[in-house]
């Protein structure tokens, strides 16, 4: 087994991380400021913070944390509760390095929070499903009827290790 990690964190990525954490954080301050705040309004304050807080945290957790490559697959590891993701390399159509260039998020995504995780699509690969932590530069594109797009910090050795054991 080899194992890949993601490559860091790209620009955007800790622009809006931050920015979340910066939001969490100015509601708990202004919630703790202002004196006296109706009943409602810190309630409100709270629950703003408190969305913000679990958007920042399953961003975290759904983030890929390492890819794995075996003799029969690749994983995609992320933190638990998020289960990690197996392909099995006989289901494999094309593995390829791209430049990703312009995408928009689909349903159920979570951009740019600690990574791009969840479903986005483009012009060129239709929809797909993104785990990577860094769109400048390469990625790596694997078909294997579903459609992944990931960011090993060394794209052109990981699709090395893939197709040198098939």
């Amino acid at each position: 087994m080899k194992k890949h990690l993601p490559s860091g964190a790209d620009v955007i990525v800790w622009k809006v991380t931050g920015s979340l954490i910066a939001l969490v954080l100015l509601f708990l301050a202004l919630a703790g400021a202002i004196r006296p705040l109706p009943l409602a309004v810190l309630i409100v304050f709270y629950c703003i913070a408190g969305v913000l807080g679990l958007i920042v945290i399953a961003g975290f957790l759904a983030r890929p944390v390492q890819y794995e490559v075996r003799d029969d697959s690749i994983t995609i590891r992320r933190s638990s509760p998020f289960s990690s993701i197996t392909i099995p390399k006989s289901s494999i159509k094309a593995i390829r390095h791209i430049e990703l260039g312009s995408f928009k998020p689909a349903v159920a995504a979570l951009p740019w929070v600690f990574g791009y995780v969840g479903r986005f699509r483009n012009g060129e690969l239709g929809s797909f499903s993104m785990f990577a932590t860094n769109i400048k530069g390469e990625v790596v594109f694997i078909d294997a009827g579903e459609k992944y797009v990931i960011s090993p910090g060394n794209s052109r050795r990981f699709v090395h290790d893939v197709s040198g054991k098939r």
